[in-house]
């Protein structure tokens, strides 16, 4: 990705960096065991807005960037510090997403950031607070599939 913006930025636009290669980037980063991996997806995220709102219009976040950055955050593993920190970047990212007009939510994106509460916060009503709240928003939004029913009562809930 780092050759294609150095590339892009020499003038040869047939190398611009797109959505679908930011967001495999962030992808890749999600999916490692690298230390750290939630702020270096959060940080890529940040620098692909950056490059849209430069003029890269093929490099439009979409829900997809945001939801992958969020499971990078819910898969952190580490201190309890590092997970608060993680799940601090999940609740900001998924808020940014909704406060957007970067595209409609979608019923992953609210998978991913109630696996994010569930596994990155401490058991107590904070997390189900919180975790009662998204998800009676995602239902609002017709968007509570058997997926996101299973991550917030550990089981199919009953079909639509």
């Amino acid at each position: 990705l780092s050759k294609m913006e150095d590339l892009y930025a020499s003038g040869r636009l047939y190398v611009r960096p797109n959505t679908v290669c930011y967001n495999a980037t962030i992808n890749a980063i999600a999916r490692s065991q690298q230390p750290a991996k939630a702020a270096k997806a959060r940080a890529l995220l940040s620098h692909m807005m950056k490059a849209y709102e430069r003029g890269n219009l093929e490099a439009c976040p979409n829900v997809a960037s945001f939801s992958t950055v969020i499971n990078a955050c819910a898969y952190t593993n580490g201190t309890k510090g590092e997970k608060l920190e993680a799940f601090r970047l999940a609740r900001n990212t998924f808020k940014e997403f909704l406060d957007s007009n970067l595209g409609e939510p979608n019923s992953l994106i609210y998978f991913n950031f109630l696996s994010a509460c569930g596994r990155l916060l401490p058991p107590g009503s904070n997390r189900e607070q919180m975790a009662d709240a998204i998800f009676r928003d995602c239902e609002r939004r017709g968007l509570a599939n058997e997926k996101v029913r299973s991550i917030r009562y550990g089981r199919p809930g009953p079909k639509l």
